[in-house]
Parts: C-alpha cells; structure tokens; sequence
C-alpha cells in the first residue's frame, strides 16, 4: 500500500469567493493602493468598517511600509491596534491583506 500526498491549494481568490475575505478600498485602488488589490478578513471588516481599516492603512502606508520602491522582506506584516484589538496588514507581493493577530 502506498501513500499519497494530497495537492491543497486555498488561494485568496477562493477565499473571496467563500466569503472569508473581502476586498476592501475596491472604488480606491487607484488612489491608496496604485491599482494593487485589497483584502479584510470578513471579520474584521464587519468589525470595525471600511473607514478604520482605510485609517490603519494610511498608518501602515506613512511607516513606508505600502512603497514598492521601499524593500521589504516578504512574509513580514505590521500590526496596528484597532478599537484594542491587534490587527496584522501583511504583503505579499502586491496583495494587501488584513486580520486580527488572533484570527486564524
């Protein structure tokens, strides 16, 4: 008998589309994010809203952190607190996505 490893690939994209994430600042990419997509986990979004998340960015983006020109070492996210609760913005690549620290 032999084993077989299973292929798993759970992409943002099925995530949007299951409903755990949400794109956010869809209508403002052009202007926040340079055309680059958005994501918030439903909970947070449902949480706190479209305009506390658009103030975390603006922190997150005033650290540099959102510069293509700045380098970033990939896998690393940067926490601000929202309403007394952490919430990650992590990149990768150009995708911005957001989460409370404790979702999983």
């Amino acid at each position: 008998m032999t084993s077989t490893q299973a292929d798993f690939s759970y992409t943002v994209y099925d995530a949007l589309k299951d409903g755990t994430f949400i794109s956010v600042f869809e209508n403002t990419w052009p202007m926040l994010r340079g055309g680059r997509p958005s994501v918030a986990t439903m909970t947070l979004f449902d949480a706190v809203g479209e305009p506390a998340l658009v103030e975390a960015y603006a922190r997150f983006a005033a650290e540099g952190l959102d510069n293509k020109t700045t380098k970033r070492r990939p896998g690393r996210s940067y926490i601000v607190t929202i309403d007394g609760h952490d919430v990650c913005m992590a990149l990768d690549g150009d995708l911005l996505t957001m989460f409370y620290a404790d979702e999983d």
